[in-house]
């Protein structure tokens, strides 16, 4: 029988004995603020989302392959079934959305990286569920991956900011050509804008080394968020003039340190811990040391940091002093800031002391507090991932109160404990860090412990079972060498569940904390957890019984809804309405409701798909009129924290990657524009169409005249498609010299930039081509990883010359109208399913081919035996050194792993 967990909370009195004084009776009961803040937690649902990727980082012309997981808190409702995955540029530019089908709460996906329309940038993956959207999208999964190019640049440029006094600073850039050579003794201009217009610019020259530093004068710092730094480097007789632009956000130096006493104040007279964080203006930790000084200056402690800008010190005010630190930098800057004020009275909840069995908490008032207060009642509340896991009521007898959390009754993750007045005013608030239930323990082990190139690895995962739970997993195996990357910048599906995903702001390098060769990674989350927010809710109103709005529910599917009406604008009762999807062949019917209302309910659909609804099966249709419902998508939140993971040097961070890309792509780079004057004849390409953009050079032409005398257009292309087969027995038309190798991997047609079945060619009528083009290869696999074709036959019909139509009827021009009871759209369908290619070296002429691989093996669908084991095989590519094998996992109960392993190949 499956067991899923479930944590409960407990109702304790906690009592310390002083006697002479009278409890008071609390406003609100304690069993009421527990029932009212139960009754928010079982009735919303919290839902996480995560996404494993193949690798850290990609270039233009590659295919980026992820796999969706949804983790949620209650098992008593339907989850979403839908994650959305946004593509968002640098400077927060929507690009692409995708809509992932969940099944078992997993999905996958992936995104070619067209060249055509991606370019070398930093692009941030934001991924959610409609749900989610409730709420606040700072809980959102959020990941920058930086994209190189190796294609399209032209320019490489490796910069540096280098501060020079007050509101100066000097960029030293070292540029490159495309083939990675120095631009020595090259004449450039530049211009500083501040997103629109330039308010610095000049001219300058590169030395031998093709390095030029640019001084800048920033009169303002409100320039440099979205200033950009514009370059145009002088071009010599072989190439024309190269264009760079560069963001100025990091250019002056600047660093922010803020304190933040544990419980929230500083208590004048009471001893506990003052954290600090340090980060600079890119958003990442500072290494410091400084002191606490008092109003006289005497220094009170000295202090450093322990990890990313981060550490804490034990420290006690007294009442009516005032504290600044006196802070130091690594570059030699020295700055002072204030410390929070000194409270004169009051009371926080801190962490006393931590072991493997319990958490020891502490309520610590200051003397001047307790006299006030003493014996008043005082709320604990405890909760974790949406679960109340502790709820306590406290009589203030003594000026501390201990209170031990066992945490083999708390779920993993963080806990959040709070202070409350039985008035439900929040007093104090403390997180603690929780790992002490089981996580999936992923092994992985190889056949071998070393490889050679190409060899075949037979690499098995096992977990142990948890109650018989079934679980899903995702590998992915990279060549290190050639995509290498520190495992503790990396957001995984246990740091993501357990940490960032409770967490408002940016947390640096994430899995640094789940590293167990960080000796300091507890003490360094302690920290963390001192300096970071937490607000899915607030306390105060769910005592209050202020409930959140709900706009969306979870997702079961695509819902197409809408309002039919008369023309009157009246709701349409009992209409009738068809939909129909000719790529799927799917056609349904439905009616109005009362209000008009209706709505096509758990859809299945690719993207790209077009939907017809039509009202024109009723009797009045001409006076009816289709409104369809808006689709909701959550604003951008610009300015996101995690854009402190731009990489600032794509081409320097990514050099060998880019190295290994130039050799992959060799044959793709895309030719400049050149102007020839003459005569023009018009010609039809098939780069016109965006869908064939990505292809090269068609290997053969045919022109229309060709096809004169032709009745049947299939009869004809059998015998006048150059370096095309047609077999007879699959009526498929394939690349003759793969076809006399064994392959059946067909040719795909388009017609006018439509793909187009076999059958349907015979529609076409032969004297309307205008042209035909043959492609045998597809370098980028733009199309090929689409419709997994071998080839591409792109037919091109004559565009009619309207100047020589005749004038059209009125009924003519009323059917191309606009229909009021037909809709025609394109929505967002479901993300289209591929398989990666794994290739298989299994005879000698097999391995006679270049393998550049940096994803060796992808495999988003792995399901354990029932003895919990998967066996899985593949092979190696040409690169030596370390492969990197990732496995991200999750089981029913929403329980997560993750495991690294490595093998070496040479």
């Amino acid at each position: 029988m499956k067991k899923l967990f479930v944590f409960v909370f407990f109702v304790l009195s906690v009592l310390q004995s002083r006697n002479g004084f009278a409890q008071q009776v609390p406003a609100i009961p304690i069993n009421t603020v527990v029932d009212r803040v139960q009754n928010y937690f079982g009735i919303y649902p919290v839902e996480k989302v995560h996404l494993h990727f193949d690798k850290p980082y990609y270039a233009v012309g590659d295919t980026l392959w992820f796999k969706t997981y949804l983790q949620h808190n209650l098992f008593e409702y339907s989850p979403s079934k839908i994650v959305y995955v946004e593509v968002l540029t640098s400077k927060d530019s929507l690009i692409q959305t995708l809509r992932v089908p969940l099944t078992n709460n997993t999905g996958k996906g992936q995104l070619v990286l067209d060249p055509q329309f991606i370019e070398q940038d930093n692009y941030r993956f934001r991924a959610y569920t409609k749900w989610m959207a409730n709420f606040d999208n700072a809980y959102f999964y959020n990941k920058v991956i930086p994209i190189g190019d190796a294609i399209n640049k032209k320019l490489a440029a490796d910069i540096t900011y280098t501060p020079d006094g007050n509101n100066k600073t000097k960029a030293t850039i070292q540029f490159r050509n495309r083939e990675g050579n120095l631009l020595g003794r090259r004449k450039l201009t530049w211009e500083a804008i501040d997103g629109w217009d330039p308010f610095s610019k000049g001219k300058a020259e590169t030395d031998d080394m093709g390095r030029v530093t640019i001084n800048l004068t920033i009169k303002e710092r409100e320039y440099l968020k979205k200033g950009r730094l514009n370059i145009r480097v002088e071009g010599d007789k072989l190439e024309p003039d190269l264009l760079g632009s560069y963001p100025l956000q990091y250019a002056l130096w600047d660093a922010d340190v803020q304190f933040f006493p544990e419980g929230g104040d500083l208590l004048a007279g009471v001893a506990k811990k003052l954290a600090f964080k340090a980060v600079s203006s890119t958003g990442k930790g500072l290494k410091i040391q400084g002191k606490i000084i008092d109003s006289k200056k005497n220094e009170i402690v000295a202090f450093n940091d322990m990890a990313f800008g981060m550490g804490a010190i034990e420290f006690m005010p007294v009442a009516g002093e005032s504290y600044r630190a006196v802070v130091s930098f690594e570059n030699g800057e020295q700055r002072t800031y204030d410390l929070p004020e000194t409270k004169a009275e009051g009371i926080n909840i801190i962490l006393h002391n931590e072991d493997d069995a319990a958490f020891q908490m502490a309520l610590i008032a200051n003397e001047a507090y307790f006299e006030k207060m003493v014996n008043q009642p005082f709320y604990i509340l405890g909760q974790s991932n949406g679960h109340l896991v502790y709820a306590a009521q406290a009589t203030l007898k003594n000026s501390s109160v201990l209170i031990s959390l066992p945490k083999d009754k708390l779920p993993n993750g963080i806990v959040q404990l709070t202070i409350m007045q039985p008035d439900g005013k929040l007093l104090s608030e403390r997180l603690v860090f929780n790992q002490s239930q089981p996580l999936l323990d992923i092994s992985v082990k190889t056949d071998k412990t070393g490889y050679t190139k190409k060899e075949s690895v037979k690499l098995t995962l096992q977990v142990p079972q948890i109650d018989s739970l079934r679980s899903n997993y995702s590998v992915s195996v990279i060549d290190d060498i050639k995509t290498p990357y520190n495992d503790d910048q990396e957001l995984g599906i246990v740091s993501n569940y357990l940490l960032t995903s409770d967490l408002k702001g940016y947390v640096e390098q994430p899995n640094f904390y789940f590293n167990e060769k960080n000796e300091n990674r507890k003490e360094a989350l302690n920290v963390l957890l001192m300096t970071q927010g937490f607000r899915r809710f607030s306390y105060e109103d769910l005592v209050a019984e202020k409930l959140p709005q709900v706009q969306f529910m979870p997702e079961q599917g695509i819902t197409l809804s809408g309002i039919l009406r008369l023309n009157t604008g009246r709701p349409q009762p009992n209409g009738g309405l068809l939909l129909s999807i000719p790529a799927r062949n799917i056609r349904k019917d439905t009616y109005t409701d009362n209000q008009g209302r209706f709505a096509f309910e758990n859809l299945v659909f690719p993207d790209s798909s077009k939907v017809t609804i039509n009202a024109r099966g009723n009797d009045n249709f001409r006076n009816l009129v289709i409104n369809m419902d808006q689709t909701y998508f959550p604003g951008i939140d610009k300015g996101n924290p995690y854009a402190s993971n731009n990489v600032q040097n794509i081409d320097q961070e990514m050099k060998a990657y880019l190295n290994n890309s130039k050799n992959e792509y060799r044959t793709s780079i895309l030719i400049d524009e050149v102007q020839v004057t003459g005569v023009q004849r018009k010609m039809v390409t098939s780069k016109e169409f965006s869908s064939l953009a990505g292809l090269s050079m068609p290997e053969h032409r045919l022109e229309g005249e060709r096809l004169s005398g032709c009745n049947v257009l299939t009869m004809c292309l059998t015998t006048m498609l150059t370096g095309i087969t047609y077999d007879n027995q699959t009526l498929k038309y394939y690349i003759t010299r793969n076809y006399n190798q064994g392959s059946r991997v067909p040719v795909q047609f388009f017609l006018d930039g439509m793909p187009i079945d076999e059958p349907g060619l015979n529609s076409i009528i032969p004297s309307e081509i205008e042209a035909i083009e043959i492609f045998l290869r597809d370098e980028l696999g733009t199309v090929s990883r689409l419709y997994q074709n071998d080839g591409v036959v792109s037919i091109m019909t004559k565009k009619k010359d309207q100047s020589k139509q005749p004038r059209m009827s009125l009924a003519e021009i009323e059917s191309m109208l606009p229909k009021t009871n037909v809709i025609d759209m394109v929505p967002l369908g479901y993300v289209k399913e591929r398989e990666f290619y794994s290739p298989k070296y299994d005879t000698p002429d097999s391995k006679n081919t270049n393998d550049y691989r940096t994803t060796i093996y992808w495999n988003p669908d792995v399901v354990l035996n029932e003895e919990g084991m998967a066996t899985l095989e593949f092979y190696n590519g040409d690169g030596n050194g370390k492969y990197k094998v990732v496995v991200e996992g999750q089981n029913e109960a929403g329980t997560a792993g993750r495991t690294v392993y490595y093998y070496n190949v040479q």
